[in-house]
């Protein structure tokens, strides 16, 4: 569905907006979404992941937004 949604709106963007350089490389760039986003579900086999796993998403959180946080002071 994805793919097909997708499949579609990119000939229709590039036809409305115009065939500019930003407009194929944002249709792309959807296109490459739906595709990894669609690579992704299809390793899913059901099975529950290892327990130490969770921690690391936990950490991975906040320490993501600190450097967000402090790429933003950076570039301000």
């Amino acid at each position: 569905m994805i793919l097909f949604y997708y499949g579609l709106w990119i000939p229709l963007a590039l036809l409305s907006w115009g065939i500019t350089f930003a407009a194929v490389f944002e249709s792309f760039m959807y296109l490459a979404v739906s595709l990894g986003t669609w690579a992704l579900l299809r390793r899913y086999r059901g099975e529950v992941g290892q327990k130490g796993g969770k921690y690391a998403f936990y950490l991975f959180y906040p320490v993501h937004l600190l450097c967000l946080a402090g790429a933003y002071c950076l570039v301000m």
